[in-house]
Order: C-alpha cells, then sequence, then structure tokens
C-alpha cells in the first residue's frame, strides 16, 4: 500500500453511521478537503522543482551537443517542438495563397511543421501574420 493510499484509507467515513452525528461527517469532511488542499500545494511545488530541473537538463544536453541520453532509469530525449499562431489572418491567409493553397484551411499542425522547417534552417523565412511559441522538454522512457 503506498502512503497515499494509506492516507486515503484513514481518510474513510462510515457514512452509514456518521449520518447519525454530523459531527463526525463536519471532521471527515474538513480532514479530507485539508488534506487534498497539502497535497495540491506539494504538487505544485514538486512541479516547480520538476520544471526547473528539467530547464537544466535540457540545457545541459543542449550545450553538450546530445539529443538523448541512456540512463538506467531509462532514456532521455530532447523534445523540442514549436507551434505556430496566426498573429495576422489575412497576411497568413495570403502566403498561403501563394505558397502553400493546401493551407488555406489553415491546418494549425501544418503551418507548426512549416515553422520547425524554419526553425531548423529548411526554410528561408517564417510565414507572414504567424508568430511561434515553443516548448522544450524532456521525453522519459522508463526502462
Amino acid at each position: 500500500m503506498t502512503d497515499v493510499e494509506g492516507e486515503v484509507d484513514s481518510l474513510s467515513v462510515d457514512f452509514a453511521a456518521a449520518t447519525e452525528t454530523p459531527l463526525l461527517l463536519v471532521n471527515a469532511y474538513a480532514d479530507a478537503r485539508n488534506a487534498r488542499e497539502e497535497a495540491a500545494d506539494r504538487t505544485k511545488r514538486l512541479g516547480a522543482v520538476e520544471a526547473a530541473c528539467e530547464a537544466a537538463l535540457f540545457d545541459a544536453m543542449e550545450k553538450l551537443n546530445l539529443r538523448s541520453v541512456q540512463h538506467a532509469r531509462g532514456r532521455f530525449t530532447l523534445n523540442d517542438l514549436a507551434w505556430a499562431s496566426v498573429a495576422d489572418e489575412d497576411k497568413a491567409r495570403e502566403w498561403a495563397e501563394a505558397a502553400m493553397p493546401e493551407l488555406l484551411m489553415l491546418n494549425r499542425q501544418r503551418l507548426s511543421a512549416v515553422v520547425r522547417q524554419f526553425l531548423r534552417g529548411e526554410r528561408d523565412a517564417m510565414p507572414p501574420g504567424v508568430d511561434y511559441s515553443v516548448s522544450r522538454k524532456i521525453s522519459w522512457r522508463r526502462t
């Protein structure tokens, strides 16, 4: 049994019996809510630590020119993606009509592929009216 399962079991209430004594339900509710709020706070703090570690690992791997690292805990792979966002619909549509008519439906996935090609140096310019945001993540395939 995990710590969480043990904690949940300790918060269990005999609801049939507790309906006769509302104070038991008040205590059960307060305990459960406090436990959930503490867990959410801990999750938030752990998320911040995880994000900082991920950014540092990404930077270190990038600095060493590594795309992945094999470790006893699994394979850690750089996953550097970019997604397009259309800042000026008219300019983007005009470009698509001339350069890539298949994008006239402005398929965001395909447009994101065009942005990634530009970022890799495979295209000379970004489509007009298109911005992008990047996500720098580590993929971890556990062993």
